[in-house]
């Protein structure tokens, strides 16, 4: 009797190892993704340069679709002319461009550099652009 006994022991202990592995397993794989995961957040920062990027694709391509996607109806696009004397603005409205989307020069602009400004929900791009 005291032979089966430990048998029933040995196997008793290797279902426990078998157990505890998967376990392990299991804990190993929640932190592996829940690391992953926190390294990749995307930063607002981050969201904005895609937008701004957007933005300049939908010019790029004549794209009203993407611009619609981009920007909302009442999102004030501002340019700045510098080689101009005196130095120019102007603003208009994104809603304003999509009917004539078709009809506007071609354009391949490209970022210099971004200062954004976050605050209450509202963000602030000045994007220095580059005429490509």
């Amino acid at each position: 009797m005291h032979i089966k006994r430990c048998r029933i022991q040995t196997v008793v202990t290797k279902q426990k190892k078998a157990y505890m592995k998967k376990i392990t397993l299991l804990l190993v794989l929640i932190f592996a993704f829940s690391s992953y995961s926190q390294d990749s957040k995307i930063t607002d920062e981050q969201k904005i340069k895609h937008v701004i990027y957007q933005f300049f694709e939908s010019l790029e391509k004549k794209d009203a679709a993407l611009m619609q996607k981009a920007t909302m109806d009442e999102a004030q696009i501002w340019r700045r002319y510098n080689n101009k004397k005196p130095i120019e603005m102007d603003m208009r409205f994104s809603k304003d461009d999509l009917p004539k989307m078709q009809a506007l020069p071609d354009v391949k602009e490209v970022a210099l550099q971004f200062e954004i400004s976050l605050g209450d929900g509202i963000a602030t791009a000045w994007v220095p652009m580059n005429s490509g």
